[in-house]
């Protein structure tokens, strides 16, 4: 057996003497070892908690399942009824994990994902939501009754089992348990919204129910939607039941080299039984398609697999959203060992996005089939949208760089009231160049959105609009007639006033402060935050205009190669080889800017030395490809004011070759994401 499914077969007999994950696990970024993250204080909200109060429906840490629910808005009517007693149920999404290792970066909030996704302690008692859940009188979807299903269970809502214990691989006196209990949330919630909830009507008595879903909510969803389906017709045989599920469309690989899908001659077949019995039934018991294991009782592998269930085994109706450059599902499949790089990943994805229409005349369960899917891809380089409003009200879907555009939310609404169109999938990327242009319809806003200011302000790092920054960090300020001629600094410190122009900071304390400027231009500034300014909201005033923008004890940003915030990371490497020879270099080539593979052989250590801005003000964590990896610093660079350094490393072999994204987080905080790629020697 592969040492990385030891971990999988952890034995629950041992949980008696096994301490829960909050007893077992201190997190090294706090310094009373506990998660670092704390209630947020919503007096009121558009969505109220509901806990979910039934035996074994728990999250990861045994706290009670909680849901978010808000009645359907008095009057409104969808066209061919009111809304009264329709429903939108939605599985929110938020990845898995699956060992030690994983579960423990996960718990302390080390890199991309949250802690708070494996407890419901920090949930506040109202949320508000936007996007899919936005009542915005654009939404008529958000008319109806509104279930938030909070995820906390880490298994792709799936799992059926308590006190598994994980053991870490590299330290096997290290171990916690956890739940994995997704599945059983599942029923639990279905069970509370039947019995009734205040302000709600029962669910048995609902006419029309949208079951929804996002990433690993998009994966619970698909495993669950048949059976809930059925169990909703049960108590009431006119309901409709229909799906939407965005991301998690997994290229389907099964039977591609020969021999038939769960054919045991299939060169797949014997590594994935593998995997299925070590996670599916041994750590986790997962739930999945009923009809779908009934079909394939020697390779019940494929009904884990979401690109083979949806495109075989789904029989409610569904619509699909996807993007075809879907960088997080790119780089899982990579790190899992794909040799297809991203061109060759979007075909694959264009290709199977554009074979759901027709699913009535080719899915092993097509006689069950009675509604065309709907079909949504795009070409942006995003993984989910649906609670962002520009992502789910904006335009970003079309067929060619002429075609017109629709919005997801379009999309939806044309299939759930059978308008056109309903499927709508971005041209099939070329192979060259590897890495696909988006298309440029990505970056169109929705008409709901409010304008941009005609100045902002944001980091120089991160250029994340409405992102927080931080005192002594690198700030970038756009707009027009912003300074009468174009200066830059040549002495230090900088000074405050450059080009005739002076800029001040006020803080939410009503304290004003000259920034230190290092460049000016008629449309664009670059300045440093005053050292002590405020936490809270501060005001920058430009002459005659202003702009404002939130500061933060710490804002992590991260420069990259182009100067966007994306892509390659503009920093250095460090490596170490078995013989103590050193080498050193870029990450990226400094004349394309494209990424420069560090070549990597066994026992080799590498280092990686970031730069960013709004770093310096606590202690981070990071991760490289998911995986957790050691931090040195954030520090002041020295050089340049305001600039900051952060040392990773040595990078655990684990992460393997290919391209991998960096995440920096600093409590509630996490940096923009860049990528190193590490290729074999």
């Amino acid at each position: 057996m592969k040492p990385t499914l030891l971990a999988l077969c952890a034995l629950s007999a041992l949980a008696q003497t096994v301490p829960p994950i909050k007893e077992a696990l201190s997190c090294p970024q706090t310094p009373d070892g506990r998660q670092p993250y704390a209630v947020k204080n919503v007096p009121s909200g558009d969505l109220r908690k509901i806990t979910i109060n039934s035996p074994n429906a728990v999250c990861n840490d045994g706290t009670p399942a909680v849901i978010y629910v808000r009645p359907a808005r008095p009057g409104a009517a969808e066209p061919d009824g009111p809304s009264a007693n329709r429903w939108l149920i939605h599985f929110l999404g938020g990845s898995n994990c699956k060992d030690y290792e994983e579960c423990a970066t996960r718990w302390c909030g080390i890199g991309q994902w949250q802690g708070t996704l494996m407890t419901s302690a920090f949930e506040a008692d109202f949320k508000n939501q936007f996007g899919l859940f936005n009542r915005n009188g654009n939404n008529r979807i958000a008319d109806r009754n509104l279930v938030l299903m909070k995820y906390c269970s880490s298994d792709n809502w799936q799992g059926r089992k308590s006190n598994v214990v994980l053991r870490s691989e590299t330290d096997p006196a290290k171990a916690f348990s956890l739940h994995f209990q997704g599945a059983t949330i599942v029923s639990a919630i279905f069970d509370t919204l039947e019995r009734g909830v205040p302000g709600l009507p029962k669910l048995t008595d609902a006419t029309d129910v949208l079951l929804s879903g996002d990433s690993a909510g998009a994966a619970g969803a698909r495993a669950h939607t048949d059976r809930l389906a059925a169990r909703l017709r049960a108590a009431n045989p006119n309901v409709r039941v229909r799906a939407n599920y965005e991301a998690t469309f997994d290229p389907d690989f099964n039977g591609k080299q020969g021999f038939p899908a769960g054919d045991p001659r299939d060169p797949v077949y014997a590594g994935k039984t593998e995997t299925y019995n070590a996670l599916h039934v041994g750590l986790r018991n997962s739930q999945l398609d009923d009809s779908c294991l009934a079909a394939r009782p020697t390779a019940p592998y494929l009904c884990a697999e979401n690109g083979y269930l949806e495109l075989n085994h789904i029989t409610t109706p569904f619509f699909q959203a996807m993007d075809i450059q879907d960088q997080l599902l790119i780089n899982g499949f990579q790190e899992g060992g794909s040799t297809l790089n991203d061109a060759q990943f979007g075909q694959v994805l264009a290709d199977q996005l554009n074979l759901l229409p027709n699913l009535r005349n080719t899915a092993a369960e097509r006689a069950n089939i009675t509604t065309v899917p709907g079909a949504a891809g795009r070409n942006c380089g995003i993984h989910v949208t649906w609670s962002d409003d520009d992502g789910f009200f904006g335009k970003w879907y079309r067929t060619g760089p002429t075609a017109p555009l629709y919005s997801y939310y379009e999309l939806l609404w044309n299939w759930l009231t059978g308008a056109t169109p309903s499927a709508v999938v971005a041209p099939r990327p070329p192979l060259t160049p590897a890495i696909p242009v988006h298309d440029t319809a990505c970056n169109n806003k929705a008409s709901t959105t409010p304008p941009l200011p005609s100045v902002v302000t944001i980091s120089s790092a991160s250029y994340a609009i409405g992102g927080p920054v931080a005192p002594d960090s690198i700030v970038a300020t756009f707009g027009a007639n912003l300074a009468v001629a174009t200066a830059v600094a040549t002495t230090t410190p900088w000074p405050t006033t450059l080009g005739g122009l002076q800029v001040t900071v006020t803080d939410s304390k009503n304290v004003t402060r000259s920034a230190p400027l290092y460049y000016v231009s008629p449309t664009q500034l670059s300045f440093l935050i005053p050292t002590g300014t405020a936490t809270g909201m501060a005001q920058i005033t430009i002459g005659s205009q202003k702009s404002t923008v939130e500061i933060a004890a710490t804002a992590p940003a991260i420069y990259s190669a182009n100067q966007t915030g994306k892509g390659v990371a503009a920093a250095t490497y460090l490596k170490i080889s078995r013989t103590g020879a050193r080498t050193e270099g870029l990450l990226f080539d400094a004349t394309t800017n494209a990424a420069a593979p560090i070549p990597v052989a066994p026992g080799d250590q590498v280092y990686l030395i970031l730069y960013g801005t709004g770093l310096r003000g606590g202690p981070a964590t990071a991760t490289v490809g998911d995986i957790s990896v050691p931090v040195a610093g954030p520090v002041a660079q020295g050089q340049y004011h305001g600039l900051d350094q952060i040392n990773l490393g040595p990078l655990p072999t684990r992460i393997g070759y290919g391209t991998k994204e960096i995440v920096i987080r600093q409590g509630e905080e996490v940096s923009n994401f860049t990528t190193v790629t590490f290729r074999q020697p």
